[in-house]
């Protein structure tokens, strides 16, 4: 549960960080659509980063606002004297909020997996187009790189619903810590494979 100054700083920094890339892609879309360029596959995976994006938002929000049930039941096993969280009981609003927390949590993670791509996507699409017809392995080196990227999202977006042991554990109250990575395993593999 964050209070006061750290849920604002997470605030202001998830709206920075998600206002900033909702206002690029918007500006992007908005000056090819100013300049009447005619609609490509990039802006196509534009579009989709941005919806990706809005629901990132939406995750991010309820993460900040109540926590996961993971990093509540972390918090309350260092603070209690006796290591036992089992006993501690939440109003129900904030049991709500952190099993909706836990969903969106999943949600959040898999938006961010497309939003990625979507962008990696987009960056090939212009690599495709500025190259000239007749560069030699064109069209083998873009489909290397499609193989690449779809086995990369794949991993990734795997890696979200492998983190816990049941995916259930992400939404459950008060899961058992050694049965879920923690976020480990998915920052790992999104990072590396995003590459």
């Amino acid at each position: 549960m964050a209070y006061g100054q750290e849920k604002i700083s997470g605030m202001l920094a998830l709206g920075l960080c998600n206002g900033f890339a909702t206002c690029l892609i918007l500006v992007v879309l908005g000056l090819r659509k100013w300049m009447r360029l005619a609609f490509t596959m990039g802006d196509a995976w534009l579009a989709i980063a941005l919806l990706f994006n809005a629901l990132r938002m939406v995750g991010d929000y309820y993460i900040n606002e109540f926590g996961t049930p993971l990093s509540i039941s972390m918090y309350f096993a260092t603070a209690s004297t006796d290591g036992n969280i089992s006993d501690l009981m939440l109003p129900d609003d904030i049991q709500d909020g952190l099993v909706l927390a836990g969903k969106l949590m999943v949600l959040a993670r898999v938006s961010i997996v497309f939003v990625i791509w979507s962008l990696n996507m987009t960056f090939l699409d212009v690599m495709s187009a500025s190259l000239p017809r007749d560069f030699q392995f064109k069209r083998q080196t873009f489909w290397l790189m499609y193989a690449v990227m779809g086995a990369t999202f794949s991993t990734s977006s795997i890696s979200v619903f492998l983190e816990c042991g049941d995916l259930k554990l992400n939404w459950t109250l008060f899961p058992e810590a050694d049965k879920c990575s923690y976020g480990s395993l998915w920052i790992i593999t999104y990072g590396l494979s995003s590459l």
